[in-house]
């Protein structure tokens, strides 16, 4: 099975045992769903949402090696306060998660803001 920059693997095993009316009935199915592979570099592109400061942000990554990402994360408040300037800030820890289905990134950002991002086309 493919999905555009992800391939899985699926199989189903069924087992079947014929019962003492000498019908099959079926006794168990296991399913097992595998990610072979996914494609996540590039640059995606979103918003963040925190309190008191909302904005754009962009996840630029550009290596993946085992469970190790390499990523530059910046954002840009869209507006200007006494805590927050103009222009990018770039920040390393963030928590994000890949939602398979809807193609995009959820998760943390700077501050604990909460972050949106789709991949940039």
């Amino acid at each position: 099975m493919e999905k555009e920059n992800s391939t899985y693997g699926l199989s189903i095993n069924y087992i079947y045992a014929a019962g003492e009316s000498k019908k099959w009935n079926q006794v168990s199915i296991t399913t097992e769903f595998k990610l072979e592979s996914i494609n996540l570099q590039g640059e995606w592109i979103g918003n963040y949402d925190g309190i008191g400061t909302e904005g754009t942000a962009t996840l630029n990554i550009t290596a993946i090696e085992g469970n190790k990402i390499t990523a530059l994360y910046s954002y840009t408040p869209s507006q200007i306060s006494l805590y927050n300037e103009p222009g990018s800030y770039e920040k390393c820890d963030i928590r994000a998660v890949y939602c398979i289905d809807e193609d995009k990134i959820e998760g943390l950002g700077q501050e604990n803001s909460e972050i949106e991002l789709k991949r940039s086309e």
